[in-house]
């Protein structure tokens, strides 16, 4: 599993982008996060229940804003809080 950002697909800017990927590199699945300007991933932890993504953006405030994205473990959706 691997946090970063791409601004080749998404919504905004720049996306968050989670990829999970097996030992030989094929990618599994992929998906963005995001707003209308730049959001941007640098970290990634599983847990039992999915992955927790942290970052930072701009698309929700003027300035950058801390990020935390919780998402279930099958399918690669927000968490209800």
């Amino acid at each position: 599993i691997a946090a970063g950002y791409t601004s080749s697909f998404g919504g905004g800017s720049d996306d968050i982008l989670l990829i999970k990927t097996d030992n030989s590199g094929t990618v599994q699945w992929a998906k963005t996060y995001g707003g209308n300007t730049n959001d941007l991933g640098f970290s990634v932890v599983e847990n039992n229940n999915g992955y927790v993504v942290a970052g930072y953006s701009n698309s929700y405030s003027a300035s950058n804003d801390i990020l935390i994205i919780k998402t279930k473990k099958r399918t690669p959706s927000l968490c209800k809080p």
